[in-house]
């Protein structure tokens, strides 16, 4: 069965929102053990469709802006100069990590909230 949109886009928060040590499991598993990108680039997969997502009425608007406010903490966190960020001691200690974990964990509220999906 394939999986919809939806469910792709939990999986990626899920992935977000877990703490830093399941994050390491998972990126181990996938045999990127210092990928930490990876997290953001499956959630940057899946939130390019929000948009669509929301004009399909797949997302409600807060689970759109919340979407958002995800994809534009993980972008101020991107660039060269910020390549500190993308460790795996920063995926731990890092303030801007917990405040993406939070974020996605909101977001998870949201869209299980709506679990029939959009409005």
């Amino acid at each position: 069965m394939m999986r919809s949109r939806r469910q792709l886009l939990i999986e990626a928060l899920e992935h977000l929102a877990a703490d830093a040590m399941n994050q390491e499991q998972y990126l181990i598993q996938l045999g990127l053990s210092h990928g930490i990108d990876e997290l953001a680039l499956e959630f940057d997969d899946i939130a390019a469709a929000r948009d669509d997502m929301l004009a399909a009425h797949e997302l409600a608007l807060d689970e759109h802006q919340a979407i958002k406010s995800i994809d534009g903490a993980l972008a101020a966190m991107s660039g060269e100069e910020k390549s500190d960020l993308w460790t795996c001691t920063a995926l731990v200690t890092s303030t801007r990590w917990i405040d993406i974990r939070e974020r996605a964990k909101n977001c998870l509220n949201l869209l299980k909230r709506t679990q029939g999906g959009g409005l």
